[in-house]
């Protein structure tokens, strides 16, 4: 995990704002909001549930990023993400708490 990662997965998990190149934390009603190239690409719910998505942007540095938070698992085939071996991602919210 590159270390641009490691300090957004620690801001994210301690609702703690973070800037660094093109990812940012961004808090929001007490609940973190992350953010890359300004596309919001996961989120704390209302519940607490984390949430997350591609926003089309199927790449490696979006996998990268959502790959560093807790319980997400995402694997990259023929250019389509496939989410914790469910299959593939369309560019939707996914609730990482109820897979």
């Amino acid at each position: 995990m590159r270390q641009i990662e490691q300090d957004a997965r620690r801001a994210f998990l301690n609702n703690k704002e973070f800037k660094c190149s093109n990812t940012k934390v961004r808090i929001f009603d007490g609940k973190p909001h992350l953010y890359l190239h300004d596309n919001l690409i996961a989120k704390r719910d209302e519940n607490n549930e984390l949430l997350i998505r591609h926003c089309g942007w199927e790449t490696p540095t979006t996998m990268s990023r959502l790959n560093s938070l807790p319980g997400v698992a995402i694997r990259s085939y023929k250019g389509s993400f496939i989410l914790n071996e469910l299959g593939y991602m369309k560019d939707e919210w996914y609730n990482i708490d109820k897979l």
